[in-house]
Order: structure tokens, then C-alpha cells, then sequence
């Protein structure tokens, strides 16, 4: 395994080391990369000093004085949504002036665990419904367009992923979800045991979702138990299986300094990792030795937030193409921000629902135990509960984003 810290000097792009590198290249097979014939413009005037804070898209919606132009605006809403691992996998090149597009960039795959790129296309789906909110702040209705020029079946490829529209309509009012765009984090602490989610909660929250009958949860003890044990066995076994961990550690930044250089995947951040750092127990060769008390304590940890999932929301789509991918994404994002807006934390699991053979035994056991049988899909599944406040991830600025 390579376990050198040396990152490129430009940390808008890139992967968080040598065999993550080889890996993703070797995934793409051959296949030309969409930044390697688009270069970047920066957007953000002076006044917003998001080149240099990796959180400084979660101090404040973003606004007129700093984001003159609508779509960007928006943009700036849209880099806040929930994506698996962290990748932020978006490009967006402005087009005319009320349009845009949405491109992979297609360097930031998981090409081990997600080799058809199913969650990075639910990642768009989430991307874009944030961006659905925030427009709807300026009195905005999107024109949305899935997959323009069509999609690729065994991975996304450099064709857009979405066209937008940016329609003024007088009748359109702030999404009240917007209000919690800003508290909405992805949580991954222990939820308090004594407070349940109630059937109540559920179906509330199922009342607020885009199409009736995607989503689907539940709080009672017994199913929800059944849930739990699979997520548990679906999280050992990926820890298990050296490629997929292996995939997943080349991709987390270990401390402040190496997020200083990256500011997108999974980020081990506090006092704790600094002092583990200095004294070397904490390297990413201790993160995948299974051997390593590193590596034990890890894992003991956030099993330790998965035993306390007593409520469960999951997203089942009538088949597995692309634009059910991306309309799960849609979902879940405005399940996330709904879940926020009644002081609960959510938790997607997604282990079980991986592309790698491995998995594939524990994948049927949670389409069989959800009722959900092929064509059909689970595209999400996530724990709900009450917990303390999680910290943000980092961001890139949406100007590291934009395609000239």
C-alpha cells in the first residue's frame, strides 16, 4: 500500500495519493478526463474568502453582493449538498445567460466500491436539488433535464450529467427548506438512545418528499433492528475487504495540514488526530493495517454510532438507470434538510448497497428485507435519530468548480 503524504501543490484537484492515483486512472480505462479539456474560471469577487477557508461555504447563504449572477448563486447553495465520501464530483460550465450544465469530473471516482459510478450519480441528484432551493430564493424555477445527451450504462462518462434552466417566475417563493441549509451536516456520532423517532416524524417527513412512494422508513424497534444488523455486517466486511478500505483511506485527509491542500473526501480533523499525528500512530498505513489498535479503534468507533440507529429512511427506485439514480439524489437531499428542520441527524449506509461482488450477498439480504425486488433498486439507506452537532465537511469554492 502507498502511504506517502505528498500531495500535488494545488489542491483543487488531485487524489489523495500515489495509489488512489493509480487506482482512479486505472478505472477510467483510458477514458479522457473532463478537466484535461476544460480549464476554470474563478467566480468569486473579492469580499468571500473562499479560496482559503475549507468552511467558509457553511458561514452564510450566499448573496447578491458576492454571487452577482443568479446561476452561481445557486451554484454556491449547491456545493453544500450531501455526496458519498465527500468527493464533491461536480463541474459546471454556465451557458448563455440563464443555463448551465453539470459535468463529472470523472478523477474523482470510486471505482473499487462504485465501479458504475451509481452513488457519484446520486451525488448529482442531491447537487442539484440544492441548487433547486437556493434558486428558489432569488424567485427561480429550474428547468431540469437529466442526462441531455444521454448516459453511459456501465460508468458516467464526459457527457453532461444535467442541464438547468433558470426560469424567473413570479410565483415562486423561498423554499423553506432553505433555512436549514446551513445546520443540515452529515452525522456520524451516536444517536441518543432516549429519544425515538416517531411514526409521526416519519411520515412527515415522507410528506415532503418530490414523487410519492420513493421514499420509505420506518421506526419500529424490531424491523429497525433487522435493518441495523445488516448495515453492521455490510460495514465489517468493507472494512474487511483490503481494496474497497484501501480505496477509502488513500482518500481521507488526515489532519489540518493535509486539508489545507484538499478540501473534498472524508477528513479526520481535531485535537486528538493532531496528537496521533505528531506521534505517529495515526498514518494511513495504521488506518489500513488490521492489526493496528489505529485501525481497532477505528472501527469500534463508529460501530458504536451504528448500534444506536433505532429509525431508518431508505430510497427504492422502480429500476436501476441513471435518471432513477439522480432522482434518488433529489430525495435525499430534501429528506436530509427535512430531517434538520425537526431537530434530527441522519446517517447514510451506504456499505449494503455497493457494486463490488463481495457485498453482494448482504445487498439481496436488504432488498429482500426492504421488499424490493429487481428491476427496483435501493438507492439510499440512512439511520435517523437525535444526536449532538456534527461538524461540516470541507468545501471547495465553487469558483475551483466552474468551467470556463
Amino acid at each position: 500500500m502507498h502511504t506517502t503524504g505528498d500531495f500535488p501543490e494545488d489542491g483543487r484537484g488531485g487524489d489523495g495519493g500515489g495509489l488512489a492515483r493509480r487506482s482512479i486512472l486505472q478505472g477510467l480505462a483510458g477514458a479522457a478526463l473532463l478537466g484535461a479539456s476544460c480549464s476554470r474560471v474563478m467566480a468569486a469577487p473579492p469580499g468571500i474568502n473562499t479560496d482559503s477557508d475549507p468552511l467558509a461555504g457553511w458561514q452564510g447563504l450566499p448573496n447578491a453582493a458576492h454571487y452577482p449572477d443568479p446561476r452561481v448563486r445557486a451554484l454556491a447553495y449547491a456545493i453544500l449538498a450531501p455526496n458519498v465520501q465527500n468527493l464533491q464530483p461536480w463541474m459546471a460550465r454556465l451557458v448563455g445567460g440563464d443555463s448551465l450544465l453539470v459535468f463529472a469530473d470523472l478523477s474523482r471516482r470510486l471505482p473499487v466500491s462504485d465501479p458504475p459510478d451509481r452513488q457519484l450519480t446520486v451525488s448529482f441528484g442531491t447537487f442539484t436539488e440544492l441548487m433547486c432551493v437556493g434558486a428558489s430564493v432569488d424567485g427561480y424555477r429550474l428547468e431540469i433535464k437529466p442526462f441531455p445527451n444521454g448516459a453511459g450504462t456501465a460508468m458516467l462518462d464526459t457527457r453532461p450529467i444535467v442541464a438547468i434552466r433558470f426560469v424567473r417566475d413570479a410565483t415562486v417563493q423561498p423554499d423553506p427548506l432553505v433555512e436549514h441549509v446551513l445546520t443540515r451536516s452529515t452525522n456520524r456520532l451516536p444517536f441518543d438512545p432516549t429519544v425515538r423517532v416517531t411514526a409521526e416524524q416519519i411520515d412527515k417527513l415522507r410528506a415532503q418528499a418530490i414523487r410519492s412512494g420513493l421514499l420509505q422508513g420506518t421506526a419500529d424497534p424490531a424491523f429497525a433492528k433487522r435493518i441495523r444488523d445488516i448495515a453492521r455486517k455490510a460495514f465489517l466486511l468493507e472494512m474487511s475487504t483490503a481494496g474497497v478500505r484501501r480505496e477509502l483511506v488513500n482518500l481521507t485527509r488526515i489532519g489540518k495540514a493535509e486539508l489545507s491542500s484538499y478540501r473534498w473526501g472524508p477528513a479526520l480533523l481535531g485535537p486528538a488526530v493532531e496528537a496521533a499525528i505528531a506521534d505517529g500512530s495515526m498514518t494511513r498505513a495504521s488506518l489500513d493495517d488490521v492489526t493496528s489498535a489505529r485501525y481497532r479503534a477505528g472501527v469500534e468507533s463508529y460501530l458504536g454510532a451504528v448500534d444506536t440507529g433505532q429509525a431508518y429512511f431508505w430510497i427504492a427506485t422502480a429500476n436501476n438507470k441513471r435518471e432513477s439514480m439522480f432522482e434518488a439524489g433529489r430525495e435525499w437531499a430534501r429528506l436530509h434538510l427535512g430531517a434538520t428542520s425537526i431537530g434530527l441527524k441522519l446517517q447514510p449506509h451506504s456499505q449494503a448497497l455497493h457494486d463490488y461482488p463481495a457485498i453482494a450477498e448482504l445487498k439481496t439480504q436488504l432488498h429482500d428485507l426492504l421488499g424490493v425486488s429487481s428491476p427496483a433498486r435501493i438507492q439510499m439507506l440512512g439511520r435517523i435519530g437525535a444526536a449532538a452537532v456534527a461538524p461540516h465537511s470541507p468545501r471547495e469554492a465553487i469558483s475551483w468548480r466552474l468551467l470556463a
